[in-house]
């Protein structure tokens, strides 16, 4: 504003006083602002005063735009500011800016370790559930419908946010476990076998959903007692990466045996001997005891007779109790006549007991020719 000067003074000392005025334009002053760049903050941080800090070299009034609060887009942002002074008369207003980069933000990825899977099963949204903190679209790799290896696999993701001017592109991993299957083993009770045949292909033959190779207990080749027979498998898988070593049993039936018994028919007797081991000579195919019927010294009578035996196995484990039976001709046999010849008679001497006496090892009649009393 404009401010009148004066001045007085004496010409040559003596005389009256003078005096004079000028006007001076004395012009407001322009307070001095202070604002550094503040530093880059990230997209979604709402202004503070940790940006709108400016200062000025007197007291007054700071108007922000944008003001505290306002969350600015990423990207170079112009913030700028209106400073009134409390000494209007003598300030002016002053405004400055400054310039704030706004970074990108990186969306929040959620996505935790998956419940372990087995071989076999493939990657789908049970798996592969990220999810985050804005909108967006999810790639994943390994992708879905992926069957991974046994072990402990990464899984990642890369998420693209549909507002890609304020939120960058993010990515996350995650670690599944992949649990080794186990085969599939098929093998069927066998059917039932007899004592004293040896495991085969026909008993060892079971088969698994994977290639591998079986070990058999008890081996190929094996004689089992009789009686319910547990055997065993142990299969080893040819992928051992992804694939567990796998077991199996099933029950094989070994049914006792029955031996075999040789005895043919014996040569025919005469009636009167006794049967002895001329006739029951029968042998068996193993250790055991015979029981004849009828027993040794019986007397058969004369025609065709049936023996049998019974065989009992030592081994009766694993050996069945045996029968059999051979026909015996039983002759009849012919009596023994005792008759000396008689002592001589005088003709007309008629024949009596004392000439016909003759006598038999049997009962039984013996008419004689001629007859008694014959002369």
């Amino acid at each position: 504003m404009p401010s009148t000067l004066r001045r007085s003074y004496l010409v040559n000392g003596v005389g009256n006083a003078a005096s004079d005025s000028v006007t001076l334009v004395v012009n407001k002053a322009t307070p001095a602002i202070t604002w550094a760049n503040p530093a880059a903050i990230t997209f979604g941080t709402a202004f503070s005063a940790a940006q709108l800090d400016a200062t000025a070299s007197g007291a007054g009034t700071f108007v922000y735009s944008p003001v505290a609060g306002t969350v600015p887009g990423a990207g170079s942002q112009t913030l700028s500011v209106t400073f009134t002074p409390t000494d209007i008369t003598d300030y002016n207003a002053a405004s400055d800016s400054v310039t704030l980069v706004v970074n990108k933000a990186t969306p929040t990825i959620t996505w935790a370790n998956p419940a372990a899977i087995t071989f076999g099963t493939a990657l789908s949204a049970t798996q592969l559930n990220a999810t985050a903190s804005v909108a967006g679209t999810f790639v994943y790799s390994p992708a879905a419908g992926t069957v991974p290896g046994a072990g402990s696999q990464t899984l990642s993701v890369t998420f693209t946010p549909t507002d890609t001017t304020d939120y960058s592109t993010a990515t996350a991993t995650v670690i599944l476990v992949v649990n080794k299957a186990a085969p599939t083993i098929t093998w069927a009770n066998s059917v039932a076998i007899t004592y004293g045949t040896a495991l085969s292909a026909t008993q060892l033959d079971a088969t698994a959903s994977v290639t591998g190779a079986f070990v058999y207990s008890p081996a190929a080749g094996t004689v089992l007692g009789a009686g319910s027979q547990t055997l065993s498998v142990t299969f080893a898988p040819t992928d051992s990466t992804d694939y567990n070593t796998a077991t199996a049993t099933v029950t094989l039936v070994v049914n006792k045996a029955t031996p075999t018994i040789t005895w043919t028919n014996p040569a025919a007797i005469t009636y009167g001997a006794a049967l002895s081991a001329t006739q029951l000579d029968a042998t068996a195919s193993v250790l055991g005891t015979f029981v004849y019927s009828p027993t040794p010294g019986a007397v058969l009578a004369a025609g065709s007779q049936t023996l049998s035996v019974t065989f009992t196995p030592t081994d009766s484990t694993d050996n069945a109790p045996a029968t059999t039976t051979v026909t015996l001709v039983v002759n009849k046999a012919t009596p023994t006549i005792t008759w000396a010849n008689p002592a001589a008679i005088t003709y007309g001497t008629a024949l009596s007991a004392t000439q016909l006496d003759a006598t038999a090892s049997v009962l039984g009649t013996l008419p004689s020719s001629p007859g008694c009393g014959t002369v």
